[in-house]
């Protein structure tokens, strides 16, 4: 327990910007890049025996092992707390950030360092049969119907479309925006009947049932109607002088290294099969590869 206790002090001091040596660095230091990011497995793992094996850590490890310019330093931040800090033009990066049209107003973005199968609505097995068609969810449907609770991590964006989707219900009685970044809140959640459902990675539910030991008929992932089955992921700075010239960089970096099979082999870490199908394959080498 005291552990714990001075895990949640150390984090609340890493978060409080205005008071801690972290502002003033992130500010003056133009030689380091501080790369905020916290426990979002399996992309991210902060903790444990497995910590720094995220597939997001292990392609970020590739890019700035030729950024020697750089000093590179990792805060654990929430990504409310990384956004808010490249909006004040901090020297601060995240390292996998979908792009959307808020966000284009203040980040600058880098070619495509990361791809992810699309989101996924998860339920309790049963819990939308009535609603599901088949292995799909059209989630326009699913959420004008007002009957079913969800929980969503704040400012996550699920990419564009999703977005879109959702944007108009955030605010909906039957919904929970959580502040938390841990993802097994929202799992554990649906799986307690709490919510009725989430959206997430098929990926991150995988690791949540591996590491959790669930049983397989609990959970049921579904496709989400009419939105791409592979999304992409891009380096985020701040859209400023600092933040242009580290992009850059970055650019020329995944020029050379994106290509190489050690990359491929990272951004799927954790995947399973889905990293062989075509439509994967497909998309890897004519949209991943070229964006």
């Amino acid at each position: 327990m005291q552990k714990k206790i001075l895990f949640y002090i150390s984090f609340a001091l890493v978060g409080n910007f205005s008071t801690s040596a972290f502002a003033s660095q992130a500010n003056n230091d133009k030689g380091t890049i501080y790369w905020q990011t916290y426990h979002r497995p399996p992309g991210i793992i902060k903790e444990g025996t497995e910590q720094g094996s995220g597939f997001v850590e292990k392609a970020l490890k590739l890019i700035i092992k030729e950024m020697p310019e750089y000093k590179h330093e990792f805060p654990i931040a929430s990504l409310t707390r990384a956004l808010t800090n490249i909006k004040l033009y901090k020297n601060v990066c995240h390292p996998a950030l979908y792009k959307t049209k808020e966000r284009q107003e203040y980040v600058a973005y880098s070619e495509a360092t990361i791809i992810n199968p699309g989101n996924r609505v998860i339920a309790r097995k049963g819990t939308l049969d009535e609603i599901a068609e088949g292995n799909y969810i059209d989630l326009k449907k699913l959420l004008s119907s007002q009957k079913y609770a969800f929980s969503l991590i704040k400012k996550r964006s699920y990419g564009q479309v999703v977005d879109d989707k959702i944007s108009k219900h955030l605010t909906d009685s039957k919904s929970q925006l959580l502040a938390s970044t841990e993802l097994g809140t929202l799992f554990h959640m649906v799986e307690r009947r709490r919510v009725d459902f989430t959206i997430a990675f098929p990926f991150e539910l995988n690791y949540f049932i591996e590491k959790n030991k669930i049983k397989d008929d609990v959970f049921v992932s579904y496709y989400i109607k009419d939105i791409p089955k592979f999304t992409l992921g891009y380096v985020a700075c701040p859209k400023n002088a600092w933040g242009k010239e580290v992009i850059n960089k970055v650019n020329r970096v995944l020029k050379n290294v994106k290509r190489k099979q050690s990359y491929k082999e990272a951004v799927t870490s954790w995947w399973g099969n889905e990293q062989f199908t075509e439509e994967f394959i497909h998309f890897y080498n004519n949209r991943f590869l070229n964006h």
